[in-house]
């Protein structure tokens, strides 16, 4: 299974989408252009790891959904996330 890993700014910008819900819609509606953005500042890697982590489902995330997934990003080994 092979392995991605985010820099800390691809890392705080799963958070921040994670937390922000226009983020997430935005994601959801345009995956490409949210993540390519100028202002976020994310290199290929940690556009390919959060592609990864399928942000096009992530709009209709209710706040279990998202508490959920900041839980199983906790319990995750360093910065390493499994596609």
């Amino acid at each position: 299974m092979p392995t991605k890993q985010l820099s800390t700014k691809g890392q705080q910008f799963v958070a921040r989408a994670l937390l922000d819900p226009k983020l997430r819609g935005d994601l959801a509606k345009n995956t490409d252009a949210t993540l390519n953005g100028p202002y976020h500042g994310l290199g290929a890697q940690d556009i390919a790891a959060i592609k990864a982590l399928n942000p096009h489902e992530w709009s209709n995330l209710t706040l279990s959904d998202v508490n959920r997934r900041i839980s199983a990003a906790a319990s995750f080994t360093g910065s390493t996330v499994t596609t």
